[in-house]
């Protein structure tokens, strides 16, 4: 939601003293980008799109509520052979499972993970292991994995995704 949070710094503070970091995947460097709340220099811009994993420190769960206007359609770019952050876009209710997102998204898309907050631990669908699958949510967090480059995948109507296959 657009709700003038810009950075991580900023959503750490709106979500709880018990914050202790904010990390994201990032594309173009492909590995994690993290803000830690005790090292001055840490912290990055965010985006209402942006998948983030939030890390708390105690034992205590945190309800937090983020209310705020809905940003313009999430458009996103994914690179060849390597993992891309996601969230599922608001505008695509319609999907409810990995296996519809990964059709969705293309032929090239191999796996779907996401944080599961229940066993502290990454969940993985994988398009070529039979009962993998689960269900998914609009605005849930993805790394995905895709042998094939896509540019502007959830484009509005009018554009056209462009798909270079590239495969090692």
């Amino acid at each position: 939601m657009n709700t003038g949070i810009t950075n991580a710094s900023e959503l750490a503070v709106a979500i709880s003293t018990n914050v202790t970091a904010v990390s994201i995947w990032n594309n173009e460097t492909h590995n994690w980008k993290q803000y830690t709340v005790s090292e001055v220099g840490t912290d990055f811009e965010i985006n209402p799109s942006d998948a983030l994993l939030i890390y708390l420190d105690g034992t205590a769960n945190v309800d937090f509520y983020c209310a705020g206007s809905l940003p313009t359609q999430a458009n996103y770019d994914l690179v060849a052979n390597d993992y891309n952050s996601m969230m599922l876009p608001l505008n695509r209710s319609e999907i409810t499972t990995t296996t519809e997102f990964a059709t969705a998204i293309g032929g090239g898309v191999t796996a779907i993970s996401t944080w599961d907050n229940e066993t502290h631990g990454w969940k993985q669908y994988v398009v070529s292991e039979v009962g993998t699958a689960f269900e998914i949510n609009i605005g849930d967090g993805f790394l995905i994995f895709s042998n094939e480059a896509y540019e502007g995948w959830n484009a509005p109507a009018g554009r056209t995704m462009n798909r270079t296959a590239v495969r090692k």
